[in-house]
């Protein structure tokens, strides 16, 4: 009769050790898969203007139904009733911006040009520093309130 009761004690171990054991272990992972993160939230950052960055965006002239696009990668739209007029590349240093490609302009052969910029209240105001010898350009870029659309 001895011998029973320090069987069920044998059994009751090897039983609570079953269950205690796996707990104690240390969790593996499954192998990474090359999957990519997807994120769960998206925001815009928000630009503060300095004389190296110009606030990217689409801002509308005073002189609807104008358009004009700076894209984060260096490349400009000007847009009139909707329709692409001209596009290209430019560069920002020191508070100016620089028309280095223009699609229409540089049909006539006309050479990069720099407008000194200022940017208030959401208003864009681009003036042209020197002289700019594509005149289309000038006379819808030169001295106009561009405002940032929202």
């Amino acid at each position: 009769m001895k011998l029973k009761p320090a069987f069920l004690t044998i059994i009751s171990l090897l039983t609570l050790f079953t269950f205690l054991l796996p707990a104690c272990a240390t969790p593996t992972t499954p192998a990474a898969k090359n999957t990519p993160l997807v994120p769960t939230q998206t925001s815009t950052p928000t630009v503060v203007p300095t004389p190296s960055t110009i606030p990217f965006g689409t801002y509308y002239s005073e002189r609807k139904p104008y358009r004009l696009i700076f894209n984060a990668d260096g490349t400009w739209s000007f847009l009139e009733d909707q329709a692409v007029m001209s596009s290209g590349t430019y560069s920002v240093q020191d508070g100016e911006v620089t028309w280095l490609t223009d699609s229409y302009c540089d049909k006539s052969g006309t050479e990069p040009t720099t407008y000194k910029w200022t940017f208030t209240d959401g208003n864009l105001v681009l003036k042209v520093k020197g002289r700019d010898t594509c005149v289309s350009r000038n006379r819808v870029i030169d001295s106009l309130q561009y405002v940032l659309e929202k």
